[in-house]
């Protein structure tokens, strides 16, 4: 893998208005990909792994990744390989200049101090069952869907995409739930509960792209890295690519891996197919892992139109959530072969795999994409199907009680820190 490689897979992420202008005022080069990140993908290769496989590198203790994972604003700050303090004074830096603080009149913190304000912000964005519902509520309105919808129609009538050129990308978990201390593994006939850690799978992911003509691109499985999983090659379909990392959810790298070496280009190519359309169109929802600079730019280069959903609306307007996620989970839980009695978790994996494989051939059919597009008023476009469902404006109640949840959040979080500068 060449260096540019390496470089797409650590871009700087996309960032808020708001931490945009803490950036500047730190007079941070936001286009610069940091060479902490290019020494990680280097070291990755040297160990004969790619970037995007195997979870997180083994020369990073967990403090180190923590903070990297959660002061991802601060990655394009680090000009040189920075130590762990480095980067905990860029952070004391930018929680002064959020706070309209004077960094200068306050000391520098230890390191202990960014470790509890990495905890503190994972807190903070750690969002309940309950406040997620209430988000869904609050965004289900015509008026924060009416942008969405004009764009796409304005796209369409410019463009004129053909059916087989319109894509939805989206990913759904494999029916683990987690209960008390334990994981629960779902069955139609027994639930077990495997009690050591190498016994679990704790957490997979299948991500799907599909096509507004009832066609599907290859799927990616995501396991976690508890699983011994190099024995599977052979039992696993030219269709399917095995992705394995620490908790077995959607990544970066894992999305920049899929879009540029695998979805781009079969875009591309299906669209030879079609010597009067010029462009195709990606629909994909507002998730973190989707902040890509480079792939966006390169979809633009290559005549690959990319529409976001709002955030909370998926199961409203997206044609994957609409369809194929929720029928693959029914088909998942009914002809999975799981455990029946306690016994080495490894046992199960290709039984499971099998069994995953089988409920996405179940699922990915043409009608049941096609009802996932219809649905979502998104192809043949019909907005009003959506519209007649949800009210025009967000509900008074619901924005009263998510406005005092996050008072009572900052309430709380000023609090603590007036204990740790008193301490």
């Amino acid at each position: 893998m060449n260096r540019q490689t390496i470089s797409s897979f650590n871009s700087a992420d996309v960032k808020s208005d708001e931490q945009q202008t803490i950036v500047s005022d730190l007079k941070v080069d936001t286009n610069q990909v940091s060479r902490w990140s290019v020494m990680r993908a280097e070291a990755a290769l040297r160990e004969g792994r790619e970037p995007h496989r195997n979870g997180r590198p083994p020369y990073l203790t967990d403090g180190q990744e923590d903070l990297l994972q959660c002061l991802i604003l601060i990655d394009a700050a680090c000009g040189d390989f920075p130590t762990f303090y480095d980067i905990c004074t860029i952070a004391w830096q930018i929680k002064c200049a959020s706070s309209n603080l004077i960094p200068s009149s306050i000391q520098y913190p230890s390191i202990s101090w960014a470790q509890q304000y990495v905890q503190e912000r994972e807190k903070l964005h750690a969002k309940k069952p309950a406040e997620v519902e209430i988000s869904r509520i609050i965004a289900s309105n015509q008026l924060n869907l009416i942008k969405f919808y004009d764009t796409l129609f304005s796209l369409y009538r410019r463009h004129k995409y053909p059916l087989a050129c319109i894509y939805n990308f989206d990913e759904t978990s494999l029916l683990i739930k987690r209960i008390q201390q334990a994981f629960r593994i779902c069955s139609t006939e027994v639930d077990v509960i495997p009690l050591a850690p190498q016994q679990l799978i704790t957490s997979s992911t299948a991500a799907f792209c599909v096509a507004a003509d009832g066609s599907k691109l290859p799927t990616a499985l995501i396991m976690s890295e508890t699983l011994e999983l190099q024995y599977l090659g052979e039992y696993i379909s030219d269709n399917m690519i095995l992705f394995q990392n620490k908790k077995g959810w959607m990544t970066k790298q894992i999305f920049r891996y899929l879009m540029m070496k695998v979805y781009i280009p079969a875009i591309l190519e299906r669209m030879t197919h079609f010597p009067n359309c010029h462009r195709s169109l990606l629909l994909i929802d507002a998730h973190a892992s989707r902040f890509c600079y480079d792939v966006w730019e390169y979809c633009a280069q290559v005549g690959i139109d990319v529409l976001i959903a709002p955030s909370h609306v998926t199961h409203l307007i997206q044609p994957l959530d609409n369809g194929p996620n929720a029928v693959f989970k029914q088909e998942l839980k009914k002809h999975s072969h799981l455990p029946t009695r306690k016994q080495d978790m490894e046992m199960e994996v290709k039984p499971f795999i099998q069994s995953v494989e089988n409920a996405i051939q179940r699922t990915l059919t043409v009608m049941t994409i096609k009802a996932g597009f219809r649905d979502s008023s998104t192809v043949p476009y019909n907005r009003q199907l959506v519209f007649a469902k949800i009210p025009k404006f967000p509900p008074k109640f619901a924005v009263e009680i998510l406005q005092k949840k996050k008072q009572r959040q900052e309430e709380n979080v000023q609090h603590r820190e007036y204990e740790n500068n008193i301490e």
